[in-house]
This record gives structure tokens, sequence and C-alpha cells, in this order.
């Protein structure tokens, strides 16, 4: 089908596309808006602190990268001590932020810790400026008018886009999101207009495999998008749909997946690596996934038939691809989910990002659900009510790929709301059509008044998470407000700084045992010391060690793995409420004073109530003059 078909929807109102200089305004707004939150009060240029966890271990990575950590090196010594914790993050993100803390630090002076921290601090909201662009580009592709614009304001207003993106946060995620917007809009221009789009096809693919390359994640957005043609291939010549092509086009958006993985492998992997595997991480799985595609469309290719044979057909090699895939790779299916033990399953399941959304009837769908949501219902009217006009214009097949995206980020993201990112993708898009329909309608004197209702719709479903505000029982402000020295990492700062200056030049900062495992991270960036818990999959052990220490009745078992971890200190965090732990358990007995004869206090002056510090005392010398065992040791 000729590309002019898009200029010949006889439903959308004929209002100008956005101007360049409208989007650049758009996205200045919106990276203006996180620097407005970050100097607000409690903001990052009033705090100097990161948002979360893994913003601080993202940072401690990057200044290890700087300071001459090996570039294959995934290591992260300060955490998961003595032996350090090994990550599975890629180095994208870690690049985003070197290069600019190196113009920092060479254009203002600053030390490469500082700047590599203010890279970090920045480098999110600029990929949400960045989103809010890919939007605009994508939705062009699919409307006209003012559609391409909501779309950008939709990315731009999603509160969970938004809350990944806030200035502080050095997360992955928002770069995830960039990609997976880029390639649904090279797919969209790819499946509508298969004879005039084969660069997009390419482009499809390829900024499915950046994505993930960043994160295995990525899949939930890229699996669809080839997935896309393989339909479009089935059901080609069908009213709405082009003629022919879609094969074509599906084996040039695998081939582009499969490059990019794979220039993923080799930039992430030593050459010993390349062909192993990590469910968690772009691997050779991931380029396997790839070519198995590619040949199955190279097959497609030579099948001549109607839909019935090209659907068996097409189906019985799908099914072998998968088949292959499986036994060479028997947990691809469970992605990062399949390199967790059973330690880091305990605390997968206290993570709130993996929870289901909640769907009850105020906290969830007043509360909960509109957040995790937002354009979603927008979307999915979208496509109820754009299908007929897409099949007479012969554009059905622009909703292909977004629907399959939606499919499949749904109930990925119903299941584990950490998804509802990868689900903003396919929504925002799909959901900016909803006043561009409602401009068009035949009757003139209804399309204010709908149009209206549509951007209400779009825009206003997160709303409803105010409604559920007002009307739920108010709860304990200190159980939703995260206390940001809840550790005392200050006070612990200023403690360590002082002690460490009597310690021999040269030796390995000392080890803290904390009681919590989510502030690890920040601990170890703010404070002299290593850390022993951190909350990741692969610190399964750490995290193990963090629970049974504390969980302790037994007082040899508890110094076994403080002695195992080389703890030298011990530290108790204000307690949180509802804090569970037996009344004999080492963390309550600490709490009450009652330490063992091997833990002595040790003062830690400005730390807030309920912080103690402890230290782990060395054995006793046996008469001989050797240390004598550790009990239980």
């Amino acid at each position: 089908m000729a590309r002019s078909a898009q200029s010949s929807v006889a439903w959308a109102a004929p209002i100008p596309a956005p101007a360049t200089l409208l989007v650049v305004a758009l996205v200045g707004l919106v990276v203006a808006r996180h620097v407005m939150d970050a100097l607000a009060a409690g903001g990052f240029f009033a705090t100097g602190l990161l948002v979360d966890s893994d913003s601080w271990t993202r940072v401690q990575r990057v200044l290890d990268l700087r300071q001459g950590a090996g570039w294959f090196d995934e290591t992260v010594l300060r955490l998961d001590a003595p032996s350090g914790l090994s990550l599975h993050w890629t180095r994208l993100l870690d690049v985003m932020i070197l290069l600019p803390a190196l113009a920092l630090e060479s254009a203002l002076g600053l030390a490469p810790r500082d700047a590599v921290l203010l890279a970090g601090a920045w480098v999110c909201p600029v990929l949400h400026g960045a989103c809010v662009a890919a939007a605009v580009h994508a939705a062009r592709a699919l409307w006209t008018g003012t559609g391409p614009v909501l779309a950008g304001l939709l990315v731009a207003g999603n509160p969970v886009v938004g809350g990944y993106s806030g200035f502080g946060r050095a997360d992955h995620h928002t770069l995830i999101l960039l990609a997976e917007l880029l390639a649904l809009g090279a797919a969209v221009r790819a499946a509508a207009w298969p004879a005039d789009a084969r660069g997009a096809a390419w482009r499809a693919g390829a900024f499915g495999g950046l994505g993930v390359w960043v994160s295995p994640e990525a899949l939930l957005v890229a699996a669809p998008v080839l997935a896309g043609f393989g339909v479009l291939w089935v059901a080609e010549g069908a009213r709405g749909l082009p003629p022919g092509g879609a094969a074509a086009q599906g084996l040039r958006a695998s081939l582009g997946f499969t490059l990019a993985v794979a220039a993923g492998v080799l930039c992430e992997h030593p050459p010993s690596g390349w062909l192993g595997g990590e469910y968690d991480k772009v691997s050779a799985q991931h380029v396997l996934i790839g070519a198995l595609a590619a040949a199955v469309f190279g097959a497609a290719r030579r099948v001549a038939g109607g839909p019935a044979r090209r659907a068996a057909m097409g189906g019985a090699a799908a099914a072998v691809a998968a088949g292959v895939l499986l036994l060479l790779r028997p947990h691809a299916l469970n992605a990062s989910l399949a390199s967790v033990d059973h330690g880091a399953a305990r605390f997968i399941s206290m993570v709130s990002e993996m929870r289901p959304v909640d769907l009850s009837p105020v906290s969830g769908l007043l509360g909960d659900a509109p957040v995790a949501l937002a354009a979603t219902p927008a979307a999915l009217l979208v496509l109820a009510l754009a299908a007929p006009g897409w099949r007479r214009e012969g554009r059905l097949a622009a909703a292909v790929p977004l629907g399959l995206a939606l499919a499949a980020t749904l109930p990925a993201t119903l299941l584990h709301r950490r998804f509802a990112l990868d689900l903003a993708a396919p929504a925002c898009l799909l959901a900016a059509g909803l006043p561009v329909l409602a401009l068009g309608l035949r009757r003139p004197e209804l399309r204010p008044a709908m149009a209206l209702l549509g951007m209400a719709v779009a825009f206003g479903t997160p709303l409803l998470a105010l409604l559920g505000a007002a009307v739920a029982p108010a709860r304990d402000a200190s159980q939703s407000v995260a206390f940001r020295e809840e550790c005392g990492a200050t006070a612990l700062a200023a403690t360590g700084r002082r002690d460490r200056s009597t310690v021999a030049p040269g030796s390995a900062d000392p080890v803290l045992l904390a009681n919590t495992i989510n502030t690890g991270p920040e601990l170890a960036w703010r404070t002299p010391f290593r850390l022993v818990g951190a909350p990741y999959h692969r610190g399964g052990g750490a995290i193990t060690d963090t629970f049974a220490f504390f969980d302790a009745t037994d007082d040899a078992a508890a110094r076994a793995i403080a002695e195992r971890r080389r703890a030298s200190l011990v530290l108790l965090c204000a307690p949180w409420p509802n804090e569970e732990a037996a009344a004999a358990s080492l963390l309550w007995r600490l709490r009450r004073g009652e330490a063992p004869e091997w833990m002595a206090p040790v003062d830690l002056p400005g730390a807030p109530a309920g912080v103690r510090l402890f230290e782990v005392r060395p054995p006793r010398p046996d008469a001989a003059g050797t240390q004598a065992p550790s009990p239980g040791g």
C-alpha cells in the first residue's frame, strides 16, 4: 500500500502535524518538571541523595569503572561482602552516565565521585524527554492532527514513567521504554507499508534488540513486534491488510534484532562467555531467539497457499523453533527469574513492584490499578473503535504490533506491577488516538464534547487514585513515608571516617552487617564500609545470611555468619511498623539492649532514635596465645 494512504484518513480532523519546535518545547517541559522536583525541599539539590537502592548501586558501578575496574567486571566489591556482588546489568546506561561525568570533571573540576553522582542524577529525566520525542515520532505513523502530540503528553504524564524517570534516579528502565517506543514506531511503519518501509523493519528489530541488550524484560515488546509480522503473513491479503511482504519484513526485523543482541553479547561478555548463557542478561540465547525467528520467516517466504495453509505451516515452524530454544535453554521463558535462588526468592516476594496490581474495590480500583494501568483503558477502547475504519482504509496492519504488545504487557503488569512501564509504550501510542477519533465524527456538533471526553478517558484514569485517597481510611504517615535517615547514614559516615583514620592505609574497608538489605547500596556509597546485604536476585547468599543472622536464636550460629562474612560491625536501623521477628531472635534482643558477649555497643552521635551500632569482638586468644575457635565455628 502506498504511504500516501496515511493522509486519506477520513475520520481524522485536518489539524497540522506537530512542528519540531512544539516537540522540543514539550521535551523541555518534561525535563524542567523533573528539575523543579529536584529543587524542592527534600529533592536532590537539597539533600544530594539519590532515590533508591538501584540508583546508588548504579553510580557505584560507574565510579568503579571510572576508577579502573575492568569493562567486563560485573562485581560490585562494596556489596555482598567480602566477595562482592555479581550484577546482571549491562554497560549501556553506565556509558550514558560516565561520559557526562567525564565532561563535568573537565569543565567544572569536579571530583570523579561527585561528577558520577551528578551525572547519574540527571540521566533519567533526560531519557524521559527522549521518550516523549520518541512517542511523538512513533505516533505520527498512526495518527494525524493532534494525535502525536497527545502521545508525547501521555508519556510525559504517565505516573509510572514519571516515577522511574525522576531526578536522582539512575535506572535503566526508562532506557528500556525508549527502545520499546522506537521499536513500536518502526514496527507500525514496517507493517503498514511493507513495500516502502524496508528500513523500518530493520529498525523495529534493532530497537527491540537494543531494549533486550539493556534488559531481557524488553522481550515483552520485542517478541510481539516480531510475532506481529507472522500474524500479518498468515492474514495478508485480507481486507484492510497489505497483500504481501509481511514475511520479508519479518525476516528483516528478525535479522535486525539478531544483530543488535549479538552486538550486546560482544560488548557485555568477554570472548570466553560469548557462547554462554545468562537468563537475566543479554547472552547467546537471545541471539538464538533472533536467529530462529529469522529462520522461520525465511521459510515462510517460500510457503504458498491460502491463510489456512500459511497458519499450519507457520505454526509448525514456530513450534519447532520454540522446541529448539527450550531444548537448548530450558528456562528461557522465565527470563531473569530463572536466576533467582532460594534466598533471593524470599526477598523478591516482599518487593512491591513484583506484586500483582491491586484490583480490590477501594485500594485497588481507586488506587493502585489506575496508576499502573493509566492509559490502558483508553488504548483498549481505541482498538475497538478504530479497527473498522482502519479495515476500510487498508491500515489495519498498523494495529497488529501495538495490539500484540498490549496483549503481552497487560497481563504481565497485572501479575507484576513493575511491567507497567513496558505497558505504557503501546498504551500511550494507542490512547492518543481517542480524541482524534472524536474529532472525526460525522456529526460536527458532537466533536468538541466527545474530544474532551476522549481526553478525560486517556489522561484522567490515574486521577482515580486521588479519589481513592480521599475515601480510603487515613494511614499512619510513618508507614507510607520512607525515612531517608532510617539507618543513620549521616552519623554512620561521620563515625566511619573518624574510625577509618586509625586504620592502616591500603587495608580493605570494614564490613558492616545491617538488618535491612534495601539500604545496603546507599550505605555502601555514603559510608566507608562494605555491606553484606543488597536487594538483588544474584545476592541470594547475602540475603539469606542477613535474615539468618538477625533471626537467630542461637548466638553461635549468628557469630558463625558474622565471621564468615568478616563483619566487624552490626547495624540496627530504626524499627519499621509491624517489624516481624521472634522475641528470642538476635534482632529483638539487640533492640532490648541484650547483646551477646561477643558484641559491644558503639557510640553513634547524631543517629536517629532506634538506630544502634555494635562492634563484633574478635575471638579471645586461648592459653597458648592463639585465637580460640569461635562458638559454633
